[in-house]
């Protein structure tokens, strides 16, 4: 839990996520409960009775606290405003049905993150999860869920026409979804949520990546005690993922081993012997594909060292760290054809970001079809220790689908406390 402060009855937090589903506003709302909300006597009774629906569904749910913006859409069919159900949370905490943790905003990547959530109490469960139809089912959530999210620079939730690729997208996590949701998977003594949606960026063409399951929350050093059905699980995460994907993009992954560890290579062995080296070689790598000149990649990363306490290591200052990329990497870094794609206007990570949603989604759908759960993060898969294999195959097949290649792929398999290398 990040550190909080009480204001006016809320709780208040210093900095938080988008870790808990979203609130859903289309859900039905049975007559025998919305009789029973009309007696609270307040003005927004038929909000509550919508949030109500959400917590005995999810406990905890995400919503915003952008005021002022109200988006008519297919999925908020009946308008309602985020000034109306901040007054209807603030209500709902008055008569201690909720609690209310609202997320201060901060700024991450350019995006402003202003995801607050809500958390049931145990008056509300047991004054409302008696009625019956109440509470829908995993299966009727799952499936009026919107989990197809688009968002515009400012990280805001905008509406958008359906096409052929965000209703193939909707299918897949969706069924997904079902499919996840009949699984215990557990931390700590705790069942952990495993739905997903995907957020894009502007267009269908950016980003992609996958959020909203709980485990995704968790530091790595926990991920390792997660349960699926009381069954200890393993990770597999891609090795150097975006630097490979950027050397089978434009061809040039035969300048290296497929067990290269391309954040080290650049480095001298008495430099490898300090873990900064190669920390700010990645940070340089990824400042590069998440900006749009080098110019913005050098800033970057010197707002890291000043304001973040990133260390370079032996490295003197930034402009050191870039020039070990390029006389590694020349064929990368001095191809004027090449890095004029990489800084076309927009961050190449957009597209990275993309195609590791579309990897990823193939390879949980993959899964799913053959009868096993694997929980994504990112560029990491989490299942139970019996379907390691498959999944590590499954893995480098779809990744070589995505970037149409016939590279091996190297990938880190993490077990418990150990971690061993595995080309797939």
């Amino acid at each position: 839990m990040n550190e909080e402060q009480v204001i006016d009855g809320n709780i208040r937090t210093i900095e938080t996520r988008e870790k808990y589903p979203l609130l859903q506003l289309n859900v039905k709302v049975s007559a025998k409960l919305n009789k029973e909300v009309i007696k609270l006597g307040s003005s927004y009774s038929e909000i509550i009775g919508i949030i109500i629906v959400n917590l005995l569904s999810n406990n905890k749910v995400s919503y915003s606290r952008t005021k002022g913006i109200t988006i008519p859409t297919k999925y908020n069919k009946k308008k309602i405003s985020n000034d109306r159900i901040i007054r209807a949370i603030d209500e709902m905490v008055g008569l201690g049905l909720c609690n209310n943790y609202i997320a201060k905003q901060s700024f991450n990547n350019d995006f402003i993150k202003d995801v607050s959530y809500i958390e049931a109490t145990k008056l509300l469960i047991d004054g409302y999860a008696s009625f019956k139809n109440v509470k829908q089912s995993k299966k009727t959530v799952i499936e009026d869920r919107q989990c197809v999210i688009l968002k515009d620079k400012e990280g805001k939730r905008i509406d958008y026409k359906d096409n052929e690729y965000t209703n193939n997208v909707r299918k897949q996590l969706t069924d997904y979804n079902m499919f996840a949701n009949s699984f215990n998977v557990e931390h700590d003594g705790k069942q952990l949520s495993t739905t997903l949606d995907a957020h894009y960026k502007e267009s269908f063409t950016d980003y992609g990546r996958l959020f909203g399951a709980s485990y995704q929350t968790l530091k790595k050093e926990d991920r390792k005690d997660i349960l699926i059905e009381t069954i200890p699980t393993i990770e597999i995460d891609f090795k150097n993922l975006h630097f490979r994907m950027v050397l089978d993009m434009f061809l040039l992954s035969h300048h290296v081993k497929i067990d290269d560890d391309l954040y080290t290579l650049p480095l001298s062995d008495d430099m490898r012997e300090n873990p900064q080296n190669r920390v700010g070689i990645k940070k340089m790598f990824n400042m590069i594909i998440n900006t749009t000149s080098k110019a913005s990649a050098f800033k970057a990363l010197q707002y890291e060292i000043n304001f973040k306490g990133l260390s370079l290591g032996d490295f003197n200052n930034v402009s050191d760290v870039y020039q070990c990329l390029v006389d590694c990497y020349p064929y990368l870094f001095n191809n004027p054809s090449i890095m004029s794609h990489i800084h076309s206007g927009k961050p190449l990570s957009a597209l990275l970001q993309r195609k590791e949603s579309s990897i990823t989604l193939d390879i949980i759908t993959t899964c799913k079809q053959i009868g096993f759960l694997v929980c994504p993060i990112h560029d990491s898969y989490k299942t139970d220790s019996c379907n390691a294999y498959f999944l590590a195959k499954i893995i480098g097949d779809c990744y070589r689908k995505e970037m149409q290649t016939k590279n091996g792929v190297f990938v880190d398999v993490i077990v418990k406390d150990k971690t061993w290398q595995q080309i797939v």
